[in-house]
């Protein structure tokens, strides 16, 4: 085992517990002394308590004398003869007992008088509890009686309730017939008052009579529910009956009459009604026809106007390319130079169109490459075109066709401007430029010889000027 310096101070966590149990040893100590202290304190007590009871018990069967000769006993073999320490702790002794005597008996006393007032207490609580028992039996038989009569008095008005609910239900029976009938005397009424305005309408302007001026203001108004409301009903008719006026028919036949004459002109209007819709239905039909071969008309001369449109463009297109070509190859041919720019220009254009097309155009791909590409994408793109439905790509055909015109439209207005700035600018510099007279004759160059082309090339050309078009406009 290794020797431990002992100069050298331990760490933190060794002197805490060192000083942790060095705490705990004395605390242990301490509350075993505490506990040691209590215990001889409480056995003395004990002791003195049990010495006290004793020496009571004594006192109260022999005498004070007989227990102090006793716990005086012989002293060196001689009765009486003691110290005067002794003898004056034996009078303390004695002082003490008999004041604990004393206190003891006024602590009885007392205790005899608390029993004695609280069995006066007691005997008045009986009394009272005696008293409230009469009265409770009291109230319950005065509430007995008031219950019998509380029972009594609702039965008799629970059967009074039951003959006012079914006087009150024969009523209701009755008011509903009464409404039945009320309503159904309406109805015959209203129908009566139909009958009454459509003999009215029916009646000539000129007959003379006291009907309009005695007809009632108001008959919808004069019904409503209740027995008031019955009762003003009732007297508004015989009112009404009173005042009545005499009709302009007076048999049956007369209406017949009527309604013969009114079917006779009704049958005349309905004939020369559909006298007027065949009429209509002609006129309607030929202005049907003849906007119809108008629209026909409108139609194929919107179609030819467009051919020519068409034609007059793709005509202006070539003469635009004749014009650029024969510009290109006015100057005795094309050189290298020339063509390397020319090639890179079509490269450029090629790649434009692959982007477009394609959208790949990070790729460094040859021109033949992507011109098959391209040609790959719109070979997909015509089988997709086949199976998608034929009216979509018409639309979309019609919609293309018309962005490009107006793309070749607005393209040839822009080219013709620059051609007329072109023109402007060259005559302002003749304008301005200094006059040279002329000394020779003008040099004339060779004409060309005379072409002759058969169809086939012409075809060709024909489909070649169309590709290019296609995809280059």
């Amino acid at each position: 085992m290794a020797s431990v310096n002992p100069f050298k101070l331990p760490s933190s966590p060794a002197m805490v517990e060192a000083l942790m149990s060095k705490q705990t040893k004395s605390g242990k100590r301490d509350m075993a002394s505490k506990k040691e202290t209590q215990r001889k304190n409480f056995k003395r007590l004990l002791m003195e308590e049990t010495q006290d009871a004793s020496l009571l018990k004594k006192i109260q069967a022999r005498g004070i004398d007989e227990i102090a000769l006793e716990r005086k006993g012989p002293v060196d073999g001689q009765f009486g003869k003691e110290s005067l320490r002794d003898f004056i702790a034996k009078k303390r002794e004695m002082f003490l007992v008999q004041y604990a005597l004393g206190v003891k008996r006024e602590e009885m006393r007392k205790l005899e008088e608390m029993a004695q007032s609280e069995e006066e207490k007691l005997m008045d609580d009986e009394k009272a509890l005696e008293e409230d028992a009469a009265k409770f039996d009291a109230f319950l038989k005065e509430n007995d009686k008031n219950s019998v009569e509380a029972i009594k008095r609702a039965e008799v008005e629970t059967k009074a309730k039951l003959e006012k609910i079914q006087e009150i239900k024969k009523l209701n029976v009755q008011i509903m017939s009464i409404r039945s009938e009320m309503s159904k005397n309406e109805d015959q009424l209203k129908d009566l008052q139909r009958y009454k305005q459509f003999l009215d309408q029916l009646t000539p302007k000129d007959f003379s009579g006291d009907s309009k001026t005695k007809s009632p203001k108001n008959t919808d108004g004069s019904i409503s529910a209740g027995g008031e409301a019955a009762d003003e009903a009732v007297d508004d008719s015989t009112q009404l009956e009173e005042d009545e006026a005499p009709l302009y028919f007076e048999t049956p036949q007369q209406l017949l009459d009527i309604f013969a004459e009114l079917e006779e002109n009704n049958l005349a209007l309905i004939q020369n009604c559909q006298e007027t819709e065949e009429t209509l239905e002609d006129l309607k039909r030929k202005i049907s026809e003849t906007e119809g071969r108008m629209e026909d008309e409108t139609q194929s001369l919107k179609q030819q106007i467009r051919l020519l449109e068409e034609s007059i463009e793709k005509e202006e297109e070539k003469a635009r390319v004749l014009e650029e070509r024969s510009k290109m190859f006015s100057i005795g041919g094309v050189g290298g130079e020339s063509q390397d720019k020319i090639l890179d220009e079509l490269n450029h254009k090629v790649k434009e169109v692959y982007k477009k097309c394609v959208g790949d155009g990070d790729s460094n791909l040859g021109t033949l490459q992507m011109l098959t590409n391209i040609e790959n994408k719109l070979e997909y793109l015509f089988e997709t075109i086949e199976m998608m439905p034929p009216d979509k790509v018409e639309q979309a055909e019609k919609i293309k066709e018309k962005e490009r015109r107006q793309r070749l439209r607005e393209e040839k207005m822009e080219a013709q401007r620059a051609l007329q700035e072109e023109r402007v600018q060259k005559a302002l510099e003749r304008a301005q430029a200094p006059v040279q007279k002329k000394t020779a004759k003008q040099v004339m160059f060779r004409s060309a010889p005379p072409q002759r082309k058969k169809k086939r090339e012409l075809q060709t050309k024909k489909q070649e000027e169309e590709d290019e078009e296609y995809f280059w406009s």
